[in-house]
C-alpha cells in the first residue's frame, strides 16, 4: 500500500493529471462545438488552449505564454460561441501550485486573470455584473491554488516520513550488524588472545568457528540488503522465551571461563512474545560486555525478575583491574546505544552504574504495553 501512495505523486508531479484535465477539456469542447457551433474558429481555438495548457508541464514559460496569447484571441471570437477553452489556464495554475513552481503560477495567475477579466468585461460592457464574473473567476483560481498547496505539503509531510523511515532503516541495520556481525567478531578477537597465549588447537578452532559465523551473517545481511522480497526478520535465529535466552546465555558464559549464577524470579512465559526480540538483544549485548571486560577469577551475576508490571534484568560482573569502562566511547557504548534505542518505542529504559570494580547493568521493560508480534 504505501508504494502505490508513493506513485499518486509521482504520477500526479509528471503532469499525469494536467494532461487527463487536458484532454477531458478538449473532448468535452469539440462535442458541446459540434452540436451547437456553426463557426469552427472557436472550437480550433480551445483546441489550442488545451494543447498549450498541456504543454506547460513540460516547458511552463514558453508554453505559458503562448496560452495567454491564445486567450486573447477570445476577444475576437463571435459572442454567443460556445466555447471551453477558456477554462484551460486553470489547470496549469493548479498544476505549477501542485509542482512547487510558485513563480510560474504567480505570473499565470496575474496575466490570465487580468484577460480573464477583461472576457467579462466585453460580455457585459457598462454592466456590474462583468465584476460579478470576475469574482466568480477569483474564487475558482484561490481553490485552485489551496487544492495546489495542500497537495505540495502533502508531498513535503510524505518525503520527511520517508527520509525518517530512511534513518530508521539505517539505525536498525547499524544495531543488527553491532548484534551479530560486530559481536562475532568480538568474540573471535578475545578467543585469539588466549589461543595466542595459550597456543590451545581448540581456541584457534574456535577463532576460526566465529570468523566463519561472522561472515555467514554478513553475507546474509547483504543477501536481505539486496532482495527487498525477503523479510529483515530472516537475518536472526527464531527468537526463544526469556527463561530459555538467558540459561543459553548462561551457559555460553560458562563455556567462556566464567562463573555464573543465575536467578529467575517470577513467571518468564507470561511475558508477550512482542517483547521477546528485545529482550533478546539486550541479554546478547549485556553478556558480551561480560566477556569484553569482566574478570573471569571473579563470579558474575544475571538475574531477571518477573511481576505484573515490568520485566526486570541485571547483569553483575567485576571488571578487570585496568580502567573503568567508557560508556561513551567503543563496543560497549555503541552496543548500549542501541539497546537503548530498541528500548525506547516500548517504554523500557537502561541504567549502569559502577562502584569501583563491580559493573552493573539494569534493564527495565514495562508490561502490558500493545503486542505487536503480528502486526
Amino acid at each position: 500500500m504505501s508504494h502505490q501512495l508513493r506513485a499518486v505523486p509521482r504520477l500526479l508531479l509528471g503532469g499525469g493529471l494536467d494532461v487527463v484535465l487536458v484532454a477531458l477539456l478538449a473532448g468535452l469542447s469539440l462535442a458541446l462545438g459540434g452540436l451547437l457551433a456553426s463557426n469552427p474558429w472557436p472550437i480550433v481555438l480551445d483546441v489550442a488552449m488545451c494543447i498549450a495548457a498541456g504543454c506547460t508541464v513540460r516547458w511552463p514559460k514558453a508554453a505559458g505564454v503562448a496560452l495567454g496569447v491564445l486567450l486573447v484571441g477570445y476577444f475576437f471570437v463571435p459572442r454567443g460561441s460556445a466555447s471551453l477553452g477558456q477554462y484551460a489556464p486553470l489547470i496549469p495554475i493548479l498544476g505549477t501550485g501542485m509542482r512547487n513552481l510558485h513563480p510560474a503560477r504567480r505570473w499565470m495567475t496575474a496575466g490570465y486573470g487580468l484577460i480573464l477579466l477583461g472576457l467579462q468585461y466585453q460580455d457585459y460592457p457598462g454592466n456590474p455584473l462583468f465584476l460579478l464574473g470576475g469574482l466568480v473567476w477569483a474564487v475558482v483560481i484561490a481553490g485552485l491554488w489551496l487544492i495546489g498547496n495542500a497537495f505540495a505539503v502533502f508531498r513535503q509531510a510524505q518525503a520527511e516520513a520517508h527520509a525518517a523511515a530512511l534513518v530508521q532503516q539505517r539505525l536498525s541495520l547499524a544495531r543488527d550488524l553491532h548484534d551479530t556481525v560486530a559481536r562475532d567478531l568480538s568474540r573471535a578477537s578475545l578467543r585469539a588472545q588466549v589461543a595466542q597465549q595459550s597456543l590451545d588447537p581448540a581456541e584457534m578452532s574456535a577463532v576460526v568457528a566465529e570468523i566463519q559465523a561472522a561472515l555467514t551473517r554478513l553475507r546474509l545481511t547483504m543477501t536481505l540488503l539486496r532482495d527487498p522480497r525477503l523479510d529483515a526478520t530472516g537475518q536472526v535465529d527464531e527468537v526463544g522465551s526469556p527463561g530459555e535466552t538467558f540459561r543459553d546465555t548462561t551457559k555460553a558464559l560458562e563455556a567462556a571461563g566464567f562463573d555464573v549464577a543465575l536467578t529467575i524470579e517470577g513467571d518468564p512465559d507470561s511475558i508477550q512474545p512482542a517483547l521477546w526480540s528485545t529482550m533478546r538483544a539486550a541479554v546478547g549485548e549485556a553478556a558480551s560486555n561480560i566477556e569484553r571486560h569482566a574478570s573471569k577469577s571473579d563470579p558474575c551475576a544475571l538475574i531477571l525478575s518477573v511481576d505484573d508490571r515490568s520485566v526486570d534484568m541485571v547483569f553483575i560482573n567485576e571488571v578487570e583491574a585496568a580502567p573503568p569502562i567508557r560508556t561513551g566511547s567503543g563496543d560497549s557504548a555503541m552496543g548500549l546505544l542501541g539497546i537503548r534505542e530498541r528500548l525506547t518505542p516500548i517504554g523500557g529504559n537502561l541504567d549502569t552504574l559502577q562502584e569501583r570494580r563491580q559493573w552493573m547493568t539494569h534493564i527495565r521493560i514495562p508490561l502490558g504495553m500493545p503486542d505487536r508480534s503480528e502486526s
